[in-house]
């Protein structure tokens, strides 16, 4: 528990977050962050953490590949 949130955490690296409303956000990078921004992503306060697209979170396999593009883009 954190920030009034939780961590979520692969490969001893938080990836994740999810704030006290339950919304959650992906770690974002210098090499994700246009990503994000091409999504229209809101960063959350002024942590690296932007909430994920609509597109992402209703399609599974989408959502996956996002994960890991962030899991792989944390050094």
């Amino acid at each position: 528990k954190m920030f009034g949130g939780h961590g979520i955490f692969c490969d001893q690296k938080m990836f994740l977050i999810v704030d006290s409303a339950g919304s959650a956000f992906f770690k974002v990078t210098d090499s994700t962050r246009v990503k994000f921004e091409e999504h229209h992503s809101v960063q959350h306060s002024k942590m690296p953490y932007f909430s994920i697209p609509d597109v992402v979170l209703n399609d599974s396999a989408n959502l996956k590949e996002w994960a890991l593009m962030v899991i792989q883009s944390i050094d």
